[in-house]
């Protein structure tokens, strides 16, 4: 970042279906959440890009060209994601 802080973080993506827009994150660890359109969210990125955090703009910068439309993305296969992602 440009204030010399370095971070080596791995930034893992799920797309996820879920059939309700409750969530229940522990307080101690999420301050705010809120749900927005993927293309709000691209947007955001590049509008007002302080609001979000280097690491989530970098990950927006990268999956954008996938396309519009995340439920369109292609699947990684099963064999390269972590056993904890892994389907059934």
């Amino acid at each position: 970042m440009k204030s010399g802080i370095l971070a080596n973080s791995i930034c893992p993506v799920y797309r996820v279906t879920v059939h309700t827009r409750l969530a229940h994150p522990d307080p101690d660890e999420v301050e705010t959440l809120a749900w927005i359109p993927w293309t709000a969210l691209v947007a955001r990125a590049g509008d007002d890009a302080r609001s979000l955090t280097p690491c989530c703009r970098e990950q927006v910068r990268r999956l954008r060209v996938l396309g519009p439309h995340p439920r369109r993305w292609q699947a990684s296969p099963n064999s390269g994601l972590p056993p904890a992602a892994r389907t059934a």
